[in-house]
């Protein structure tokens, strides 16, 4: 579990430090492409130094406990992957399952309370929200920096621009990305953007 969220700092671009006798093969990656700092060795004080959040997510509760307690005493934000009801220290952070496409961020979190239902949900977004939204997500935001579009839109009320581009979401444009059609797209949204009567 600790191993999906390290991925996903690496990948917004977080200075990440991993300290661990061994990383699963996409962490061991990143440590070599450097985009992650590894130390191959156990958990010791003083690794929390410089954090500003700590991930517990070992295998072994001790250590997470250990690590939980030293980010309060250091006033570091912590998640504690294993969420031990019994533990001393629990965490003081928790961090979203989030499903990424381009720039369109999709996330949901129980706050830590059922970690398994965040993950089910996740699951069921990643099927619904496929790629085509990330290429929707693109288009919307080059028609957004269109100067012409914006001219036109610039001309009219606030709730008549948000009526086109509502009516973008619902005409045909997602149907003609998955389609592999995104010329028709972009001209399809476009039409409702800045034709006269919307």
């Amino acid at each position: 579990m600790a191993a999906s969220k390290l991925e996903a700092m690496t990948g917004s671009g977080a200075e990440v430090v991993l300290v661990s006798p061994e990383a699963i093969p996409a962490l061991a990656d990143d440590a070599r492409s450097g985009r992650l700092t590894w130390h191959r060795r156990p958990y010791a004080i003083g690794d929390l130094d410089a954090a500003a959040l700590a991930i517990a997510g070992t295998a072994d509760p001790a250590i997470n406990e250990q690590v939980a307690a030293d980010a309060q005493s250091a006033g570091v934000l912590c998640v504690r992957v294993d969420a031990a009801p019994d533990a001393t220290h629990a965490g003081t952070a928790a961090l979203p399952a989030t499903v990424r496409r381009g720039p369109l961020t999709l996330a949901v979190t129980t706050s830590g309370a059922a970690p398994a239902l965040a993950a089910r949900i996740r699951s069921e977004l990643e099927q619904t929200y496929d790629s085509a939204y990330e290429d929707l997500a693109v288009l919307l935001g080059e028609l957004r920096t269109d100067p012409e579009i914006a001219r036109t839109l610039s001309n009219l009320p606030a709730e008549e621009r948000r009526a086109r581009w509502q009516a973008v979401l619902d005409t045909d444009t997602l149907r003609l990305i998955r389609g592999g059609d995104e010329t028709t797209a972009k001209e399809v949204a476009t039409a409702c953007l800045c034709s006269p009567s919307g």
